[in-house]
């Protein structure tokens, strides 16, 4: 993960509402990856095991299965956007 990353906020403290909307939201955004990388997963068997390849590459796979998957879903009938 990167240093930078956005972490959501301790449950033992009490903050205002600004930041548990933003826990609301960080925490949907997670699932809703989750979600579609398991998609991904279920559909190419590359992403079962550790990507042992450069970041770049790394990042252009993920795009590309993501798009060939986006088209498959579209030519299948009943699809709607």
């Amino acid at each position: 993960m990167e240093k930078n990353a956005i972490h959501q906020y301790s449950r033992r403290q009490h903050f205002g509402k600004c930041k548990r909307i933003f826990n609301y939201r960080l925490t949907r955004a997670r699932r809703y990856v989750e979600f579609v990388f398991g998609i991904l997963a279920n559909k190419w068997r590359i992403f079962h095991r550790p990507l042992d390849i450069d970041k770049t590459i790394a990042v252009w796979t993920v795009k590309a299965c993501t798009i060939t998957t986006t088209q498959l879903y579209k030519g299948q009938r009943g699809f709607k956007q």
